[in-house]
């Protein structure tokens, strides 16, 4: 009895296995789900891949995310470069490194524009004017996206890079550079400058916005895929730039409900952020309007590609229009517009 019983346990169970299997192999024919290796960093830059994820963007597009929030810029490089990431968000000056260094990956949306910078001295410094800052120490953040621009902004105003003493520190020592004598000035993104201005430590010298009008600057970050993920899975790459176009538009449309899911993911990492700097970021940044890499938005980061070559942090200026694929993003957007 104990036997037969046995033996029928074991076929019911041989036919939901067979089933089980069965189903797998029709959703993969029938192109359900599809898996993205998704490497990003745990900084503010990441909310368009949190609201997707949490907002359910990635799933309306049947993806299947296997995300990574890596501590460093490079660590992430590194996995696109390496085929274990198939999509990656990176700071422009990532980007252009990656380019100068002949990656095979391409730039297929912008993730967020917009100009963060400031440069902040003390009141009693006697800068007020960037010309001011002619033999004086300037800090920024290393590997921050503010040393381009900070090329450029000497450039407009006739100083050679070596007129200025540019010290670069890690971000969470900047907000001691100025009462540590370390540094005469800070330049960097608005969110590490607005503390340091908070504190009364510091005035604003530039804003985001003057930085913006004097430049023209556009600030374009970059959602990067690998050459193995575009050549191989151009579909599921679609769908990655579907559901991205989709978290911009909520952030853009809800972006109270954004800089919360920011603040508990940025939590999640250790990092306490009040609920009001949140906010900042947010409106410091821009998701709407620019999604592809346009001719201008290139120019842009081909300045920032010029101001690092300057600072001696690249070699050669890549062209960076040849590591721009804009078909998925175009696709994209004639679906929302028929929509």
């Amino acid at each position: 009895m104990f036997v037969h019983l046995g033996r029928r346990l074991a076929l019911s169970l041989l036919m939901v296995i067979v089933v089980s299997f069965g189903s797998v192999a029709t959703a993969q024919d029938n192109d359900s789900f599809r898996l993205v290796r998704l490497s990003y960093s745990t900084g503010w830059d990441a909310l368009p891949v949190v609201v997707a994820v949490e907002r359910g963007f990635f799933t309306r597009q049947r993806l299947i995310v296997s995300g990574v929030a890596a501590n460093s810029a490079g660590a992430v490089a590194q996995s696109l470069q390496a085929n274990s990431t198939d999509i990656a968000v990176l700071p422009q000056r990532a980007f252009i490194s990656l380019a100068a260094a002949g990656t095979n990956a391409k730039a297929i949306a912008v993730n967020s524009w917009g100009t963060q910078m400031q440069l902040v001295a003390p009141p009693n410094s006697g800068i007020s004017t960037i010309k001011d800052l002619k033999g004086r120490t300037v800090a920024v953040g290393e590997g921050s996206a503010a040393l381009p621009f900070l090329m450029r902004i000497l450039n407009l105003e006739g100083l050679s890079p070596d007129s200025v003493r540019i010290l670069q520190m890690p971000a969470d020592q900047l907000a001691t550079a100025l009462p540590d004598g370390r540094a005469d000035a800070v330049f960097d993104m608005g969110h590490i400058t607005g503390p340091i201005i908070g504190a009364g430590q510091a005035k604003a010298v530039l804003n985001p916005q003057d930085v913006q009008k004097n430049l023209g600057a556009v600030g374009a970050m970059p959602v990067l895929a690998s050459g193995r993920f575009i050549k191989n899975e151009p579909e599921v790459a679609q769908r990655v730039v579907n559901a991205w176009l989709a978290a911009q538009r909520y952030i853009h449309e809800n972006p109270k409900d954004s800089a919360q899911l920011l603040r508990i993911f940025l939590h999640r990492h250790g990092v306490t952020v009040p609920e009001q700097l949140v906010a900042n970021w947010i409106g410091l940044q821009r998701y709407d309007k620019l999604h592809e890499w346009t001719d201008n938005a290139i120019k842009d980061a081909e300045y920032n590609a010029w101001g690092l070559k300057q600072a001696g942090a690249i070699k050669e200026i890549p062209k960076l229009g040849g590591f721009v694929d804009n078909r998925f993003v175009k696709q994209a957007m004639k679906q929302i517009a028929t929509n």
